[in-house]
């Protein structure tokens, strides 16, 4: 039995509106990656800034202990 004509042209028209859909998501697929990729290196460096913090945190801490012990107590 043929395809009507009218049925063979909507699956034309159908499969030229679909492709344009696929190369739209794989350009919003890309960015995302992108935008992923970037999200990965600002957590490694907010990590690393955040360790740096600690450390300096703990410093701060030994500093301001040793001028506390070292002062005279008013009486």
């Amino acid at each position: 039995m043929p395809t009507p004509p009218e049925i063979e042209r909507k699956v034309r028209r159908l499969d030229s509106d679909v492709q344009p859909i696929y190369e739209v998501l794989a350009e919003l697929d890309a960015g995302v990656k992108k935008v992923q990729a970037t999200q990965l290196r600002q957590g490694s460096r907010l990590d690393q800034i955040e360790d740096r913090l600690t450390g300096v945190d703990g410093k701060l801490d030994t500093v301001l202990d040793l001028l506390c012990r070292d002062r005279p107590v008013d009486d």
